[in-house]
C-alpha cells in the first residue's frame, strides 16, 4: 500500500483542537486522519510540518504528555496510537473492544499511563510505555457519554499495582 505524500496541510479538524508541544514550541493539530506537527519558523528558516499518518479513519481525540515528547491520537474506529513527537514513530497501538470512536485521551503526569474514553461510554486504562491494557470498563448509562475531559492521576508512576485516581469532567 502506497501512502500519499503531503507537503502542507491547511485545514484542521475542529473537535480535536490544537495542542502546544513542548519543548520546541511546536503545535499539534489534526486534519481528517492525519496528525500534523507544525514547527515554527526559526533563525530565518521557514515553518515546517511533520505528519503522523497511521490512522485509517478521522482522528477524533488527541493528547500530549506534559513534557511534549509523547502524543496519543484516537480515531472514529476506536484505534489509539501512542507515538513519539520528535520522530513520529508509533510506540504502541490500542483498540477499543466495541470499536466506538475515541472521545477523550489523557496521559498521567509522567506519561506512563493513558486513559481512553470512547463514545459508547467505555473507559480503558493502559500502560503507554509497555503497551499493555490495565483495565476496561463500560458504563451502560448515558453518564459515560458526558465525559469531556479527564485526568489520570496515579498515586505512583513506579508501580502498576498502585491505585489510580481518574477524574472526569
Amino acid at each position: 500500500r502506497k501512502l500519499a505524500s503531503l507537503d502542507w496541510v491547511y485545514g484542521r479538524t475542529p473537535q480535536t483542537g490544537a495542542f502546544f508541544v513542548a519543548p520546541h514550541d511546536d503545535v499539534l493539530f489534526t486534519s481528517s486522519n492525519v496528525a500534523v506537527i507544525q514547527r515554527p519558523a526559526r533563525d530565518g528558516r521557514v515553518a515546517k510540518q511533520a505528519f503522523f499518518m497511521e490512522h485509517q479513519t478521522e482522528i477524533t481525540a488527541a493528547a500530549v504528555s506534559q513534557d511534549g515528547r509523547t502524543i496519543a491520537t484516537g480515531d472514529k474506529c476506536g484505534v489509539v496510537h501512542v507515538w513519539d513527537a520528535s520522530n513520529l514513530i508509533a510506540r504502541c497501538r490500542f483498540e477499543s473492544i466495541d470499536k466506538y470512536a475515541v472521545k477523550a485521551l489523557a496521559f498521567s503526569a509522567g506519561a506512563k499511563y493513558l486513559g481512553i474514553v470512547d463514545c459508547g461510554g467505555g473507559f480503558s486504562l493502559h500502560n503507554a510505555i509497555m503497551g499493555t491494557n490495565l483495565t476496561d470498563s463500560r458504563q451502560e448509562s448515558a453518564a459515560g457519554n458526558q465525559v469531556a475531559r479527564m485526568l489520570v492521576l496515579p498515586r505512583s508512576e513506579s508501580n502498576d499495582a498502585q491505585p489510580i485516581d481518574l477524574v472526569t469532567v
